[in-house]
């Protein structure tokens, strides 16, 4: 890699943002919930309060209301209108439609054909309790993507505020390297011409190693690239 060279990395884990400037991602970005809704009306209720908690809003297929359009065409509707997808799979995979597919399975599916960022959740992973198509499903989702389980409502909502809150700091704090040079950056715009960084730094090492990008002190602590 030559010096010249910016990454800006928004998946890493992050520093944890303000409360403030996590209700200020949050505003308006809309999260998915999924899960069998008969199993789990109080896990859905954890979960719809931990989002609205942040700010954001929850879109759960109860609140669709009256449609003139297949209930799997709503729901596929509320996956592609949001943002991010909280996933919550337990024992039971739920009945199956004319694609095969269980309604939970579906969404999962289209959220990762639009590219939402994904929040999964895994309960009730005991002996051969589980249904083999559940069991099938949660195998293939974790051969790419991390999961994490839940106690108890309680426990589910605290953990999908967290990552939620975690989603936003990727955002608002991620990684930048310039060349050799690596740090957070507070902010970043961009104009389709221009990329602006602005950073704080503790040190003049973030200067060096800079031979086609201008930086500029803007405050005590504050560089922009």
């Amino acid at each position: 890699m030559d010096d010249a060279s910016l990454l800006i990395d928004q998946r890493s884990a992050s520093l944890a943002g303000a409360g403030e400037d996590v209700r200020a991602w949050a505003r308006g970005r809309r999260v998915f919930v999924s899960s069998l809704i008969t199993d789990m009306p109080d896990e859905r209720a954890a979960v719809r309060a931990a989002i609205e908690s942040v700010g954001a809003t929850a879109v759960m297929f109860e609140d669709l209301g009256a449609q003139d359009i297949s209930a799997e065409q709503a729901y596929l509707s509320g996956v592609r209108s949001s943002e991010v997808y909280v996933g919550m799979w337990g024992s039971r995979y739920g009945v199956r439609m004319p694609d095969g597919y269980s309604a939970t399975h579906a969404e999962f599916l289209e959220a990762e054909r639009n590219g939402l960022r994904l929040c999964l959740f895994v309960h009730g992973e005991t002996g051969g309790e589980m249904d083999g198509a559940q069991r099938d499903l949660i195998q293939g989702a974790r051969n790419l993507y991390t999961t994490s389980p839940w106690s108890d409502p309680d426990d589910l909502g605290r953990r999908v505020r967290r990552r939620l809150e975690e989603l936003a700091a990727e955002e608002l704090a991620p990684w930048v390297r310039v060349g050799r040079t690596l740090f957070r950056a507070r902010e970043i715009t961009n104009d389709g011409k221009t990329i602006s960084l602005t950073a704080s730094v503790r040190g003049d090492a973030v200067h060096v190693g800079r031979p086609r990008h201008s930086v500029r002190t803007v405050c005590e602590s504050s560089v922009s690239i």
